[in-house]
């Protein structure tokens, strides 16, 4: 069965790919794969923290970890209501949704969801930035699109006026 793998990151730019999403889903008759890489994990600062902690600054380490496994579920949670409430929307519209929430490096998750299970297409949105900016801030998609051979489809995403 085709497979569209769509990542989206909860802001509105990158949801404008979803009309695309719904068109060619219900085209093709593809499944549709919603994935949210949450690039913040729990153990970022664990190392800060427990030096921190070494040197009598902080709380001690075992109420850390509680707290970032807190932090962890919570965020996955949102995630995973996001997608749901997306998923929702399109299953209205007869088509077979699924979700998956990872954590991570944004690009490579995406490939690596790509590779895990057979995807027919990637759509993505891109912010479009060029120049300065799209070195400074990096590209996502331009990691995605170098790494793996997936076809991509890019919206150009539009801000909102």
């Amino acid at each position: 069965m085709n497979t569209l793998l769509v990542p989206l990151d909860g802001s509105a730019l990158a949801e404008q790919s979803l009309p695309y999403v719904r068109t060619l889903a219900g085209l093709l008759g593809a499944r549709v794969r919603l994935l949210r890489v949450i690039t913040e994990t729990p153990n970022d600062d664990l190392l800060a923290e427990s030096i921190g902690s070494a040197y009598g600054m902080h709380e001690p380490l075992t109420i850390q970890r509680e707290r970032q496994q807190h932090t962890f579920d919570m965020l996955r949670q949102n995630a995973e209501r996001y997608l749901a409430s997306h998923a929702e929307l399109m299953q209205a519209d007869g088509l077979d949704v699924a979700v998956d929430v990872r954590f991570g490096p944004a690009a490579d998750v995406i490939v690596e969801a790509a590779l895990g299970q057979p995807v027919t297409m990637i759509v993505m949105a891109t912010h479009g930035y060029s120049g300065f900016k799209r070195w400074a801030l990096g590209s996502v998609t331009d990691k995605v699109l170098h790494a793996t051979t997936t076809p991509l489809l890019l919206v150009r995403a539009q801000p909102e006026s």
